[in-house]
């Protein structure tokens, strides 16, 4: 029997593997978005409904309070992933500035130390960048927070949360989320970004899709990596102001 021979991949056939994962997120995207455009307003109008009955029902049987208030939260669950895909579809108006990422860093870390030490993590800025990064504070704000929200989640039993900010040459600057949660494995972080997989008890998955798609419009990267029982880093890469 002739054995076979196996050739070495080269350059070529990986930048072909990398065009084709790029393509089929895209299309996951895409997939979401199609979703999300058809059904959005066909769930949101009966949840305004359900809700407005619902208050109807509160009001008049307040000995089942408590009751109301568990569908009520469900509701507001729902409402919630329906925004998430419509974040997906809808073209995000960016409104790019200088941003001093120290700065906007310890801000947010200030706001999320009260829910770090809930489940007794401890948030630390270590590094510095001199130059500031162009983009739109808002969605930048909302990227770090879900990431620090992910970070706290990973981590319920404590631990710490380093966020390394690191200039790489004149143009970038590298912003590192490293905590020391569970971690994942091989199969669960290269699941990461299909829509609605996610890691957590409860979860839809988005959040983690409308990060990637912030940074992408940012001209970023975001890159993940992971171990079991070590922890994750997630690296964010910006472009500085000129």
């Amino acid at each position: 029997m002739a054995s076979e021979v196996v050739t070495p991949m080269g350059r070529d056939d990986m930048e072909s593997i990398t065009a084709n994962d790029i393509l089929r997120r895209a299309n996951r995207i895409a997939a979401v978005g199609r979703l999300a455009s058809g059904v959005a307003h066909e769930i949101r109008n009966p949840l305004v409904a359900i809700q407005w009955n619902l208050n109807l029902l509160a009001s008049k049987h307040p000995e089942d309070a408590e009751t109301y208030q568990l569908i009520s939260a469900e509701l507001m669950r729902i409402d919630t992933t329906v925004s998430q895909l419509l974040s997906l579809t809808k073209p995000q108006v960016l409104k790019f500035e200088p941003i001093d990422l120290q700065n906007l860093l310890d801000s947010i870390i200030r706001l999320m130390n009260a829910q770090a030490y809930q489940v007794n993590v401890d948030i630390q800025l270590v590094g510095q960048s001199p130059q500031s990064v162009e983009g739109d504070e808002k969605l930048l704000t909302q990227v770090f927070v879900n990431l620090i929200l992910n970070a706290l989640e990973a981590m319920q039993n404590g631990g710490t949360l380093t966020i390394a900010l690191e200039p790489e040459g004149k143009e970038h600057v590298a912003v590192r989320f490293s905590d020391t949660g569970v971690g994942m494995t091989e199969e669960q972080l290269s699941r990461l970004g299909e829509p609605f997989f996610t890691t957590k008890s409860e979860g839809t998955g988005l959040g983690l899709m409308i990060c990637r798609q912030i940074v992408e419009e940012h001209h970023g990267t975001m890159e993940i990596k992971s171990q079991v029982g070590e922890g994750t880093t997630v690296s964010i890469k910006l472009r500085t102001s000129s």
